[in-house]
């Protein structure tokens, strides 16, 4: 009962700037990730590249 009473007596608002933040935290978040996708799949390219020229040479 009281939990209910203090609780809902509280409200929180978020200024442009806290929306802002998140946004673009969320965007390098995001674009981190694409950046780390596209070196892993560059790195496998590389060794898949390496293999089949060792398979060559035997």
């Amino acid at each position: 009962m009281v939990q209910k009473e203090v609780y809902s007596k509280m409200l929180f608002t978020y200024s442009w700037g806290s929306w802002a933040g998140f946004l673009l935290a969320l965007a390098g978040h995001l674009f981190y990730l694409d950046v780390c996708r596209y070196r892993a799949k560059g790195k496998a390219n590389k060794n898949k590249e390496a293999n089949n020229n060792l398979k060559k040479l035997c």
